[in-house]
């Protein structure tokens, strides 16, 4: 999976906010294209409509701060989709000719999941000239043909990446997964400058545990600087936050994530293997040339995040005393208890 590997062209399958991007699924299954909505039936004046539309798309960007941007020139690869509503998002506003969204799960298990809500995606992703791609496994997935076809990427994204529990075991195995995701990237990503490795997680000391920066330089690829995960600009633009279980209960909130932001560096990958293994594990590792986050900025969104979840909990109160709810208030009455937990991380974080 690493430097050297050569890419797998005769067509074998190998087999995630969150999601998993991590399994040993291997079946035959095509990627869909407009050409199959066309043959599915939309009509001629649906894909004329579109025509005009990803026309416009054309030099479009969505601005994430301190210069980093999803664009429509940039070929995008993004990994371990859940409801698909990100890749859509993203989709709807950049154009999706140069989108590629997999997914962990076959298409089966999504609509299963997600329900009519991922159906729309998936038709939206299509409907604007994207491609989906169903049981991939992103730590395998540079040995997937039509995967490297469209390489190199010059955004590969995963968002929320997740398998579940919070026991040191649950950790060795998440970092295990996240670093054959890295291992995957280095031969799909285009290098530096051009090529990013973009990975989401929320701001508490549990996923600071997983010691991301780590694992990338372990693959060779350098973290480039830190911007936040703006849920609310991207909530509209038609992203929703799903777990990869959503029936178990509700996502957690995306306010205090952010995305890190990876670089792969040919050279520097050559002397990867030599420096990173005598980082120790507890000590901060600090690159020549890479923006190191300040402290105080931290300390100022998490204060920022207290007095907005103290905020929310105040409303959840004032709804209590109401006799009548309705759906969208339940769904914030619903939050409480995840708010409340995250209350307490931030207030031990200081």
């Amino acid at each position: 999976m690493g430097k050297g590997k050569k890419r797998n062209r005769g067509g074998k399958n190998r087999s995630h906010p969150h999601h998993n991007g991590m399994g040993m699924k291997k079946k035959n299954r095509g990627i869909t294209t407009v050409s199959a909505s066309l043959a599915a039936g939309m009509s001629v004046r649906d894909h004329l409509r579109d025509s005009l539309r990803l026309a416009a798309m054309a030099s479009s960007t969505i601005s994430l701060g301190r210069g980093f941007t999803f664009g429509s020139s940039q070929r995008i690869l993004l990994v371990g989709e859940g409801n698909f509503s990100f890749a859509s998002s993203l989709a709807t506003s950049i154009g999706g000719t140069k989108i590629l969204a997999t997914s962990l799960d076959e298409k089966e298990q999504v609509v299963a999941k997600y329900g009519v809500d991922a159906q729309t995606s998936l038709s939206t992703i299509v409907r604007l000239g994207g491609k989906v791609l169903h049981g991939v496994d992103g730590t395998t997935m540079d040995g997937e043909a039509a995967i490297a076809a469209d390489a190199p990427f010059d955004r590969i994204i995963f968002n929320f990446p997740h398998l579940g529990g919070a026991t040191q075991e649950d950790l060795a195995r998440v970092r295990e997964m996240l670093a054959g995701f890295f291992r995957a990237c280095v031969s799909l990503a285009a290098p530096f400058p051009q090529g990013f490795v973009c990975v989401s997680l929320r701001d508490t000391l549990f996923y600071r545990s997983w010691k991301i920066e780590e694992l990338a330089a372990d693959a060779g690829l350098r973290l480039e600087g830190r911007v936040p995960f703006d849920g609310e600009k991207f909530a509209e633009l038609g992203y929703s936050e799903a777990r990869t279980n959503p029936a178990f209960r509700n996502a957690p909130v995306v306010d205090n994530a952010s995305i890190y932001i990876f670089g792969h560096h040919r050279k520097w990958q050559k002397r990867a293997k030599t420096t990173i293994a005598k980082v120790e594990l507890d000590t901060p590792l600090k690159f020549d040339g890479a923006p190191q986050e300040d402290a105080a900025n931290d300390a100022k969104r998490r204060a920022k995040r207290v007095r907005a979840i103290k905020k929310k909990l105040r409303h959840i109160d004032a709804l209590k005393e109401k006799d009548a709810l309705d759906a969208n208030q339940q769904a914030k009455l619903a939050s409480e208890s995840a708010l409340r937990e995250e209350l307490v991380a931030l207030d031990k974080e200081d």
